[in-house]
């Protein structure tokens, strides 16, 4: 169970962090497109919790948006962004002690 200090810097940091995130997204123009375009079905399979690991073997490797703290401790955060199969469409999944902590996407079909 998360403390209510984790809590509250997850509420400041994670916003912080997806914000800069998205900003380097579209000032570096998505840092390429290695990964298998995301659909919104493939999306939908990944579920809160999941190790990323797990969301790996099924989505392919993400491009590492944004990070903070050391892999492997409790309070590692790191972003990952997937493109999608459109133009400007990705998923941006959070990962927070090596599990799926927020996701969200844009104009995935």
């Amino acid at each position: 169970m998360m403390s209510k200090k984790m809590k509250l810097i997850l509420c400041i940091a994670l916003p912080l962090v997806i914000g800069a995130g998205l900003i380097l997204f579209f000032v570096l123009g998505g840092g390429g497109r290695e990964a298998v375009p995301l659909t919104l079905a493939r999306y939908e399979e990944v579920e809160q919790g999941m190790l990323y690991e797990d969301v790996v073997a099924m989505l392919g490797n993400g491009i590492l948006d944004s990070e903070t703290g050391e892999k492997g401790d409790d309070s590692h955060l790191a972003v990952y962004i997937w493109p999608g199969e459109n133009e400007g469409s990705r998923a941006v999944i959070i990962f927070h002690g090596g599990r799926v902590a927020s996701m969200t996407y844009q104009g995935l079909s």
